[in-house]
């Protein structure tokens, strides 16, 4: 399970985070709640700039 604190620390250069998705194979499914996309462009520019969202 993806939750939007997971994504929003994958898109830090040098996160754990992102290093632990990136090693999961891509047969493997990932979940996420509904709404994840919705935060995700409503913060995009925050996350595009690397600034965290309030």
């Amino acid at each position: 399970m993806i939750d939007t604190n997971v994504l929003f620390s994958f898109f830090k250069k040098e996160s754990t985070t992102r290093k632990l998705i990136l090693c999961i194979s891509l047969d493997t499914p990932l979940y996420a709640p509904e709404y994840l996309l919705e935060e995700l462009r409503r913060y995009s520019n925050l996350i595009y700039n690397g600034k965290k969202p309030i």
